[in-house]
């Protein structure tokens, strides 16, 4: 598969499985839209109930660390999940 070029990539990157569209009604949703979505229901669950417990009071800046939690989700469902 792999070519003798100098820039071709090797072998193991070739035979990697990619990710693929998820289909909703006829409607091709990329993989990170998903693992976005995903993401964003993980941190408000995780955001309701760290304000259910107060612990979210020791954070200085909430709606920063709403975003930070948002952006790890969303690299940990990627990356788990759909091989991104």
């Amino acid at each position: 598969m792999g070519g003798s070029g100098r820039f071709s990539p090797p072998e193991r990157v070739l035979n990697m499985p990619y990710p693929h569209d998820f289909v909703v009604a006829d409607v091709y949703l990329p993989p990170t839209l998903v693992a976005a979505g995903l993401g964003f229901l993980a941190t408000l669950m995780t955001t309701r109930l760290m304000n259910r417990y107060g612990v979210s009071r020791h954070f200085a800046n909430p709606p920063l660390a709403f975003i930070s939690m948002l952006v790890l989700y969303t690299v940990l469902i990627g990356t788990l999940f759909f091989g991104l």
